[in-house]
């Protein structure tokens, strides 16, 4: 499962490469489900972004948004594309980041087109999470909730039973035995069923406690030039989005004067967590492919 992985279109093209972050899960797989965002000659390649956690075993997860945005920047500029202009997006937690992502650019010099946020909050209407007894259990229902749609996963996995030997939520002190730098050579199956539940579990609990943590501490703190374009489910599913203010709800907590370039909302009548399921897809893929058709 690789870090940056080409979703659609020719790396040969001449069109500005889409790269869309992956969201709380940190898996780029829901990308898959989007149809052609570019039937032209040049078919613009789309990138999805996966966490490293998932291909690498001695991955740490990172301690902010700020530093997961660098990584990802670093590593699009040193195996994709070293020069902007660059074309930047993601879903939920992944708009998040690719809006701090465009940041970094930026002050590299670097031109950002644009960035496209799929239902996308602001982690400033967030904040609450970080002194929440119940963080928790918010990261269990999300996890439950990714995992259902998941074909062939079992949602009653117990990640304290987890054998994969390197993850910390194992109870055993397997780290500290003799061999395991050579089990580690042996390579473990990276898409083993129960490390892949056992990472998003994670993986998902860590990026709650980062929104939050961004949402504390103030998300933009500076003006960013590019404009930004929201996508918004119309639908109230998920459980974030009702906790929302009303006085939020329009832009999810944005403000078009955070944005040089503006701030687009376009609603689109799915919900939060549906967002790539096949009966709402299309019309996100049609939302999308018009979007970076003028750009």
């Amino acid at each position: 499962m690789e870090t940056i992985e080409l979703l659609q279109g020719r790396t040969d093209s001449n069109l500005t490469p889409l790269f869309l972050v992956h969201a709380v899960s940190g898996l780029a797989l829901p990308y898959f489900a989007l149809g052609p965002l570019d039937s032209s000659d040049q078919a613009r390649p789309v990138y999805g972004i996966t966490s490293p956690t998932y291909s690498d075993l001695r991955y740490q997860l990172p301690s902010s948004l700020d530093r997961l945005a660098a990584e990802y920047v670093s590593r699009i500029r040193r195996e994709i594309q070293p020069t902007g202009p660059y074309l930047l997006g993601g879903w939920s937690m992944g708009g998040m980041i690719a809006v701090k992502m465009a940041q970094i650019l930026e002050a590299m010099g670097q031109t950002v087109r644009r960035v496209i946020m799929v239902d996308s909050a602001n982690p400033d209407t967030m904040s609450q999470l970080r002194k929440s007894p119940e963080l928790d259990a918010r990261a269990n229902g999300l996890f439950e909730a990714i995992a259902r749609r998941m074909p062939g996963f079992n949602v009653d996995y117990d990640s304290s039973s987890c054998a994969c030997s390197v993850c910390s939520s194992c109870n055993s002190s397997c780290v500290s035995q003799d061999g395991f730098e050579d089990a580690l050579e042996d390579e473990i199956d990276l898409l083993d069923r129960d490390l892949i539940l056992c990472r998003m579990r994670q993986h998902i609990k860590n990026g709650l406690e980062i929104i939050s943590q961004a949402g504390h501490e103030g998300f933009l703190r500076r003006k960013l030039s590019t404009g930004v374009i929201l996508v918004r489910c119309t639908t109230l599913k998920a459980p974030y989005r009702r906790a929302l203010p009303s006085k939020h709800r329009g832009t999810m907590g944005w403000k078009a004067s955070d944005f040089g370039g503006g701030l687009q909302v376009i609603d689109f009548s799915g919900d939060h967590d549906g967002a790539f399921d096949r009966h709402n897809v299309g019309e996100l893929t049609e939302i999308l492919r018009r979007v970076v058709s003028s750009l």
